[in-house]
């Protein structure tokens, strides 16, 4: 039997790695990485350029569009944000129109919430540059005749980048001092990597086209989030200044179905800072 081949783009990146180790035994896997870039040893074989995918591949059964631009903050000007979030999803879409193709996309495409718990059907209120890239690629995708949408919130987890609410307090509460802004209030919602890999892979599998959030099993507050923090360091909690960020709450029955129960904030945060 012809082992399925699967083309996994950002093969380099944080929920890549992830994904890897939840995939089918028998697949083929194919990176398509970054130009002077290497894939880990999990892939049989890596690409650096559609081009040469190409030549070496005229079929492909799954192609999983997980390679992404995040611009920091996400309105920031990029020249690799259409490149990467649009233009490669085309060009996939276009040489390989039989293919499966999953979507890691982003709750970012929904903007501003003007009303809560935020659903597939809420309209998006300005969204940010990075939102409206994953729109635009949401709209190719889902003109493929097989396909699978996954709207992420925050993915968490061990090995995740510096720089966003969930690393800096970590930091902080090892430090022995969380400083919150304002009375914490502000939710969140939060899906730990290794949930977020498992739903790519059930994408993968499935043979209906569907769209689905991603998400966790509620939102948590910044005050919650600080206290499972200080209950595992013992670190004290402050509270200054003001908060005006939105918050973000979900429709959880909209979430996709992964099988199984979800990794808990709690446990998430444990293995974070514990780096297990």
């Amino acid at each position: 039997m012809r082992r399925k081949v699967l083309l996994i783009t950002g093969a380099n990146g944080f929920l890549a790695h992830a994904v890897v180790r939840q995939l089918h035994v028998d697949w083929q896997l194919v990176a398509l990485v970054r130009t002077g870039t290497s894939s880990k040893s999990d892939f049989q074989i890596t690409h650096e350029s559609v081009e040469s995918l190409v030549s070496e591949f005229s079929h492909i059964d799954i192609v999983m569009h997980l390679a992404a631009c995040i611009p920091t903050p996400l309105d920031a000007e990029s020249a690799e944000l259409i490149p990467v979030n649009v233009d490669l999803v085309a060009k996939l879409a276009n040489v390989y129109p039989d293919a499966r193709h999953v979507l890691a996309s982003s709750v970012s495409v929904f903007g501003v919430p003007q009303s809560l718990p935020l659903t597939l059907d809420t309209h998006p209120n300005h969204p940010s540059a990075y939102g409206k890239s994953k729109l635009a690629a949401e709209k190719i995708v889902r003109q493929m005749s097989n396909h699978a949408v996954i709207r992420f919130s925050s993915l968490i987890g061990v090995g995740m980048k510096s720089g966003s609410f969930i690393p800096a307090i970590i930091s902080a509460a090892q430090e022995g001092e969380i400083r919150l802004f304002g009375s914490g209030d502000r939710l969140q919602n939060y899906l730990d990597i290794e949930d977020a890999a498992l739903m790519c892979a059930r994408a993968a599998e499935c043979n209906r086209s569907f769209i689905a959030l991603g998400v966790g099993e509620r939102s948590y507050s910044n005050k919650e989030v600080a206290s499972i923090l200080g209950s595992l360091t013992g670190a004290s909690i402050v509270h200054e200044g003001y908060d005006c960020s939105p918050s973000f709450v979900y429709d959880f029955q909209e979430a996709m179905d992964i099988g199984k129960r979800y990794i808990s904030l709690r446990e998430s945060l444990e293995k974070m800072v514990h780096k297990t």
